[in-house]
């Protein structure tokens, strides 16, 4: 399922679609707009999006698709 980032403030898409949430985070990272933050230090930090910015499924044609955001890369760093 394709991917797009969203930004709250702007109320609107910022970014082409993506094919894979992978390439999403790719992109999301080169930009600039996720941090990473560190619970414990026995664990690897978690990726996070910045607020403004949320990340979307959307169908074939770029249209949104639900109500859940991605926030949060759910991969390792």
């Amino acid at each position: 399922m394709p991917y797009f980032l969203y930004s709250r403030s702007q109320e609107r898409r910022v970014s082409e679609s993506f094919a894979t949430e992978k390439d999403m985070w790719t992109h999301v990272r080169a930009q600039g707009l996720c941090g990473e933050v560190i619970d414990r230090e026995d664990m690897d930090p978690r990726r996070i999006l910045y607020p403004d910015y949320e990340i979307h499924f959307c169908d074939a044609d770029g249209r949104r698709v639900g109500d859940m955001a991605i926030r949060e890369w759910p991969g390792t760093s």
